[in-house]
Formats: structure tokens, C-alpha cells, sequence
């Protein structure tokens, strides 16, 4: 995935006779889009055949677009990452459907919405955004913006959460609140020990 985009990144850079540093980030936003395209025919694909393809759907974007503004904790190997997140959005609507979500108590649902997600609003206000050693985020108005924008964001959730649950459409408001949680995990300390202990597992069995 990395040398495909390095290749491609290259080959622009060289057209447009960009410098040194404007490669990197040409080759940084191929590698992005690639990765994305990857992750969004897997997830297509495989939920389409377990016919959960909406449901999955919301998992992923739930997790991409809080982490794109809210940051948090990450597996370093992009391979990794893209296929852990895959297996995730495909397995957990499936997982469910299993366990009968859609058959759980109205006001039950509904109480486990707003706490999940109002627990979600008060780690964005606390940490976001949280970023990683290597591209750490230095400006004060940098980091204003993402924080005011993370915090939107899972505002949005949660007026959609609620939605969902008027609805009753409780195998997809599981599945924003699964990936809302997780995300927000990941932005506490002990998600990264936990992504940490993944990865190292993960890694041996390569």
C-alpha cells in the first residue's frame, strides 16, 4: 500500500516539480486515499453478503470521523489497521443481530444511548485531540479547531443516536455506539495500552 502510493507520489511530485516536502505530503494524502479505498471495498463486500451493509457503514464512518478530528490512539502498521478495522465493522453488526439488540427494551436503549455518548462528548472535552508522537499538534488555534470540531461531531451523534432509537433501528444505533465508544476509548491512556498489547500480538503472529 505504502510503495503504490510512493510510486504514484513520486511520479506527481515529479510533474509538478514539487519539493522535497511536498512529496511527503503527496504521498502522505495518496497513502490516505488508498488506504480508505481498500477499507471501503473490503467492508462493502463482505456486509454486503452478510446483508448488514448499512449497519457496518456506520461503524466505520462513526470511528473515521470522530478519530480524523478527536485523534487517539493507533495501530502503527497501516496493513494492521486497515484490516482490524475491517474485520470490526463487518463482524460487530453480525454480532448484534446475534445477541438480539433489536429486540432490547425501548427505554433501556434509550438510557444507554445518551450515557454512552454523553461519556463520549466528555472525553472529547478533556483530551481532544489527542495526537501521536510523530506529528504531534503544537498551534493553540490548531488545536481549538479540532477540539470545537470533535466535540460537533459526537454532538451530531448523538442527535442521530436518539434518532435511531425513536426509530428503532437498534442494530445501527449499536453500531454508532460501538464505534463512538471505541474511538473514544482509544483517546484515554488505557486504550493505548490495550492497541499497544494488540499490535505486539498481532505482530508475533506475522
Amino acid at each position: 500500500m505504502y510503495k503504490l502510493a510512493e510510486n504514484l507520489g513520486e511520479k506527481i511530485a515529479e510533474a509538478i516539480k514539487a519539493d522535497q516536502d511536498q512529496k511527503e505530503v503527496i504521498i502522505y494524502g495518496l497513502l490516505a486515499i488508498i488506504q480508505f479505498v481498500f477499507v471501503m471495498i473490503l467492508i462493502l463486500v463482505f456486509s454486503s453478503l452478510l446483508g448488514t451493509l448499512y449497519a457496518s457503514l456506520i461503524l466505520s464512518f462513526s470511528v473515521s470521523i470522530l478519530r480524523i478530528n478527536a485523534g487517539g490512539a493507533h495501530l502503527s502498521s497501516i496493513w494492521i489497521c486497515s484490516l482490524t478495522g475491517v474485520v470490526i465493522s463487518v463482524l460487530m453488526p453480525t454480532v448484534f443481530k446475534l445477541i438480539g439488540v433489536q429486540n432490547a427494551d425501548p427505554v433501556f436503549v434509550y438510557v444507554l444511548t445518551d450515557i454512552l455518548l454523553l461519556l463520549a462528548l466528555w472525553v472529547v472535552i478533556a483530551k481532544a485531540p489527542v495526537d501521536s508522537p510523530n506529528k504531534p499538534i503544537t498551534k493553540p488555534e490548531k488545536i481549538k479547531k479540532l477540539k470545537r470540531r470533535s466535540i460537533i461531531v459526537v454532538c451530531i451523534y448523538i442527535i442521530v443516536g436518539n434518532l435511531l432509537a425513536y426509530k428503532g433501528l437498534y442494530i445501527h444505533l449499536f453500531c454508532l455506539l460501538f464505534g463512538t465508544a471505541w474511538q473514544a476509548f482509544t483517546m484515554l491512556k488505557a486504550g493505548h495500552i490495550v492497541l499497544g498489547f494488540l499490535e505486539k500480538t498481532l505482530t508475533k503472529r506475522q
